[in-house]
């Protein structure tokens, strides 16, 4: 499958004194979905067939620098990650986030992101013709979303990284994946 894009921009750069630390930035606009994965998100064809942004701004700090040897042995591995914008935008749906993580020597995060879906009824929508949420229980997850949003078409809730488990809120998720 392939990826279309009109425009993009990524770019690594030191950020620090200790030579291991990175800020890593990633802009991509127009962004064209293979035809599978549009298919299966939007099956009626009534979304636009391409994002309007996918944006990561952030630092990350290696356990050793990125180099020239980089490729060679055992790749650097991430030990804190700062998120200061994560920003997917599909029409009028926009997901966010910040927030910084911990990475332990097994890979395990620990920390928090916030993260913000904007139109959120629409995502429960794409979410349902997708087949990641069943059509009996989107009625229940559309009633949470409206607890959550308090009146409005924004939701705010923290992805929490702690014990080697995660949490969306005060809803548990399971193991936390390995950063490794």
């Amino acid at each position: 499958w392939t990826v279309a894009l009109d425009r993009g921009l990524f770019a690594v750069r030191p950020a620090g004194t200790d030579g291991q630390t990175y800020d890593i930035y990633l802009d991509g606009a127009g962004i064209v979905l293979p035809d599978a994965v549009r298919g299966q998100l939007d099956p009626a064809g009534t979304r636009a067939p391409a994002l309007d942004l996918l944006k990561l701004d952030s630092t990350v700090q290696f356990d050793k620098p990125l180099d020239r040897f980089a490729g060679t042995g055992t790749p650097p591995a991430p030990v804190k990650i700062t998120l200061r914008d994560v920003r997917l935008v599909w029409g009028d749906m926009v997901a966010s986030g910040d927030g910084d993580l911990d990475i332990g020597p097994d890979g395990t995060p620990t920390g928090r992101i916030i993260l913000r879906a904007q139109n959120w009824e629409m995502m429960i929508g794409v979410a349902q013709s997708a087949g990641l949420i069943d059509a009996g229980v989107a009625p229940t997850w559309v009633n949470m979303g409206r607890s959550l949003a308090n009146g409005t078409d924004t939701i705010e809730m923290p992805l929490t990284f702690a014990n080697g488990n995660m949490a969306l809120g005060p809803f548990p998720l399971g193991p936390a994946p390995k950063l490794r």
